[in-house]
């Protein structure tokens, strides 16, 4: 099972396979930031999508 970095930095690469490489740059940007543990779900997945949705 993966935690922490690994997790996300599998992430990314999965969301750059599939064709997602704004969501991912900003799902690295996040969680790299000191407010990482500190947004709520929806936050996170509003930022999440709504940076790919953005140039879409």
């Amino acid at each position: 099972m993966l935690t922490g970095e690994k997790m996300v930095n599998s992430l990314v690469d999965e969301l750059n396979e599939i064709g997602m490489p704004s969501m991912a740059a900003t799902l690295d940007k996040i969680y790299h930031s000191e407010r990482f543990l500190s947004l709520d779900h929806l936050t996170l997945m509003s930022e999440l999508i709504g940076s790919e949705y953005g140039i879409r």
